[in-house]
């Protein structure tokens, strides 16, 4: 918004003998026939002249008041005298101003005029240097106001003495207009748009206004912080200048009555990053003054307005509540199963940014949770379902502005064991500028985990099928299959389900596995990666061991196996029995401890089966004695059962 600045001139005239004196009790104010009007208004910039009712000004003209006062009581003294002069802070079409002249103890006079403008324009009043004409002066006095404030500013010129002699005629003293406008694409203008980087120059131009010279005038600049000088730039009257312009100011000699001069020079707006990078930096006003020995200093301004293109943004909240238990909205809640909840999505253009155009929304529910069709809202109105099947539009958002989405979802009955933590991710972007997320959970599932069921184990010997599913009997050698097998009975999926085979002592890996497990040397171990188990499944996986040397014959290898899954303990299989035993053609030999048992063992057969042979010689050879030793015996038989 460009001002009207103003001049504030206090003027007394002492009259010439136009009528009788008037003598009177008391102190009377501009009550003589020739007073001037209490108030007066002139434009400085257009030179209309003092008009007694209304002129005319443009965005940063110079207009003047003068304030007649005139105490025509000879013999009198006003005291405590008071000029108040009374004006609005808005911007108006039609500025009206008042003036009223009072004192202790004579009348108030009062009077007004008006300024038109278009557009409107605001009034700023100069009160720190108020030029006063006492006593048939020609050098006015530069006085402060003594009390200022939102629309007024008052004067106290104290005691004022009656009079009538004289007439006197104020001449107009020197005055400076300043103006200061900032050049874009070699048109002047009071503001100009801009960017990051552009460069932009000023003119400064100086007049003076009044009838005489003056003298020694600066003239210095204030370049606001989004805006660097051009070191070299600055020119007066087309010659160069010096860049103490913007560092102190500089000075430009004098100046003749109604002559003008001009200062330009250039700048550059300043490249500012980020998501606020034109918070503090949207309008850049730069500052001119000018004052001269004998003028007052003055100034004006020039607006550089950033343009906003480039810095859209965009911001989002996540937060969700649950309407079953009644909780406020939170970044997370707890809930239960079947327990219903709504989850709030915040999408926002910060302020002091440009609009984000064509804003998408779109949300992840995740395993666990399930959408309540119908239920999303946009700002309390009811919307399609789209939010969680490929987005929503919401248009573009200007600066500052915020939408709420809200929809709703429950927990499922199935699906989690023990407590789940279901994370849910909201996303928005926009075509002029990036994507952002956020995100809300629902802890679920705060009942106990139910309790799984039996992992069975069961072991076949396949070389010599003998004994039950959990007991039987080997050699050294022979190869054992293990089965193991899981139903789930419980009333929820399970995940991530492992089920791990440990192999017994004296056995070894036969190369021989179901499934997708895989053996470990390691750890001497088989793993099977099951994954998902939903209810009433089962699996069922087998392998191979063969069975090694023991420390002692009757040896036991016992075997069992291990399940995990998420949100249950792990579950321990039933045990496997194989006891080893020793057998050599029918006969069980006890083995021998020491070095060298399978020696012992095979020279003792050896023997046995010598003995043998020898007998078989013997009834080949020799037939009638075993004929003899057979009737021998038959005879002793038959005593012994005499007997």
């Amino acid at each position: 918004m460009k001002k009207i600045v103003s001049i504030i001139s206090l003027i007394a005239i002492f009259l010439t003998a136009l009528a009788a004196p008037v003598f009177a009790d008391g102190p009377q104010f501009n009550s003589l026939p020739g007073d001037l009007k209490l108030l007066n208004v002139a434009n400085r910039t257009t030179n209309t002249g003092w008009q007694n009712n209304s002129v005319s000004a443009s965005a940063n003209d110079s207009v003047a008041f003068q304030v007649y006062y005139h105490n025509g009581i000879v013999g009198t003294t006003a005291n405590n005298t008071r000029i108040r002069l009374n004006f609005p802070t808005n911007a108006q079409n039609s500025i009206n101003v008042s003036a009223t002249l009072t004192a202790d103890n004579a009348n108030t006079v009062t009077d007004s005029v008006s300024i038109y403008s278009s557009p409107a324009q605001r009034l700023v009043v100069d009160t720190s240097s108020i030029r006063w004409y006492p006593n048939r002066t020609e050098t006015a006095q530069y006085i402060s106001a003594s009390s200022s404030g939102n629309g007024y500013a008052e004067v106290n010129i104290g005691a004022i003495q009656g009079c009538w002699e004289y007439q006197v005629v104020v001449p107009n003293n020197p005055t400076t207009t300043g103006r200061i406008k900032v050049e874009s694409v070699g048109n002047i203008f009071y503001s100009v748009n801009a960017k990051n980087n552009d460069r932009v120059g000023f003119q400064i131009q100086i007049q003076n206004t009044g009838n005489a010279t003056l003298n020694n005038v600066v003239v210095r600049d204030v370049l606001p912080s989004g805006l660097t000088y051009s070191s070299g730039t600055a020119r007066l009257d087309g010659g160069t200048l010096s860049d103490g312009l913007i560092s102190g100011g500089i000075n430009i000699g004098s100046l003749s009555a109604g002559a003008s001069k001009y200062i330009l020079f250039e700048a550059t707006v300043n490249n500012y990053q980020g998501a606020f990078a034109y918070y503090n930096y949207q309008n850049q006003i730069n500052y001119a003054y000018v004052k001269a020995d004998n003028a007052n200093e003055i100034n004006d301004t020039a607006t550089v307005y950033i343009s906003q293109t480039n810095a859209s943004n965009l911001t989002i909240v996540k937060t969700v509540r649950n309407i079953t238990t009644g909780t406020s909205l939170q970044e997370s809640v707890n809930a239960n199963a079947n327990d219903r909840v709504m989850f709030s999505i915040q999408v926002s253009a910060p302020s002091y940014n440009a609009s984000a155009n064509n804003v998408r929304v779109w949300d992840t529910l995740p395993s666990g949770l399930s959408y309540v069709s119908g239920s999303t809202r946009l700002d309390s109105g009811y919307i399609g379902d789209g939010i969680i099947s490929g987005g929503i539009n919401l248009g573009s958002l200007y600066s500052g502005q915020t939408k709420t989405i809200n929809f709703e979802a429950t927990v499922n009955s199935t699906g989690y064991i023990g407590q789940q933590t279901l994370t849910n991710y909201a996303y928005a972007s926009a075509d002029n500028t990036g994507q952002v997320s956020d995100f809300a959970q629902v802890i679920a599932g705060t009942t106990p985990a139910p309790t799984p069921s039996n992992l069975m184990k069961r072991v076949a010997n396949l070389t010599w099928s003998n004994g039950s599913d959990t007991d039987n009997q080997a050699h050294v050698g022979d190869i054992l299959q293990y089965t193991l097998s899981y139903t789930n009975n419980t009333n929820s999926t399970l995940y991530n389900v492992q089920i791990l085979d440990v192999l017994p002592s004296y056995t070894a890996f036969n190369d021989s596995i179901s499934g997708n497990g895989f053996y470990s040397n390691a750890g001497n171990m088989i793993t099977w990666n099951v994954g998902t188990l939903s209810q009433g499944q089962t699996v069922s996986m087998t392998y191979r061991a063969t069975v090694q040397a023991v420390p002692n014959d009757n040896y036991v290898i016992i075997n069992s196996a291990l399940l995990r899954a998420s949100g249950i303990n792990d579950v321990v299989s039933n045990e496997t029995r194989t006891t080893v035993v020793g057998v050599i053609k029918g006969a069980v030999i006890k083995a021998v401890t020491g070095g060298n048992d399978l020696f012992r063992t095979s020279a003792l057969a050896l023997i046995i089966a010598l003995w043998g042979i020898f007998i078989a010689y013997l009834v080949m050879e020799y037939p009638e004695l075993w004929r003899g030793l057979g009737l021998k015996l038959k005879t002793l038989k038959i005593r012994a059962l005499n007997r």
